[in-house]
């Protein structure tokens, strides 16, 4: 992952910059917890309350996050777009936005149950490379919506990544 970050680049010039970079280590961090949690618990609970539980977490986040930092105060004298993105002011959505959003939290219970399931009844060093078929998909993702395509360096620490778990 710091090979993809790029750690000393220019992202990292004041310290806001820098805990920006850190949060895909965190977010890993998080995920390899919950798979453990996922692993010990799946003789005592059902699937569906994992993933209900799973959500809960995400939706108590994203409230404290829009407590600190959602009225935008951080975002103002930011340099690093990670930053400004970050800590932009949010905005209520449109009514058009709502159904995109029911969609959205529809797929992301639906995945939460399906991979507490597939925690839950199989060996997680089987499991665990399926789940790298994201790095492809998003690199596919960011070159049809957004027209980018990684550089050399991206694609060098997503091939790290995916062959530490092979």
């Amino acid at each position: 992952m710091l090979v993809v970050l790029r750690p000393g680049g220019s992202e990292l010039g004041d310290a806001v910059g820098t805990l920006t970079m850190l949060l895909p280590v965190v977010a890993a961090l998080a995920h390899a917890v919950m798979q453990i949690l996922t692993r010990r618990l799946r003789a005592s609970g059902p699937a569906s309350a994992m993933a209900v539980h799973i959500q809960c977490t995400l939706i108590a986040v994203s409230l404290g996050f829009f407590v600190v930092a959602g009225d935008g105060r951080y975002a103002t004298g930011m340099e690093s777009k990670s930053a400004l993105f970050l800590l932009r002011a949010w905005t209520w959505p449109t009514l058009e936005h709502w159904g995109w959003f029911g969609v959205l939290g529809a797929l992301s219970a639906f995945t939460a149950y399906a991979l507490a399931q597939a925690y839950r009844l199989c060996d997680a060093a089987t499991l665990a490379p399926f789940e790298y078929v994201a790095l492809p998909m998003a690199i596919a993702l960011g070159w049809l919506v957004f027209d980018h395509l990684p550089d050399v360096w991206v694609l060098l620490g997503c091939a790290m990544i995916a062959g530490s778990c092979l």
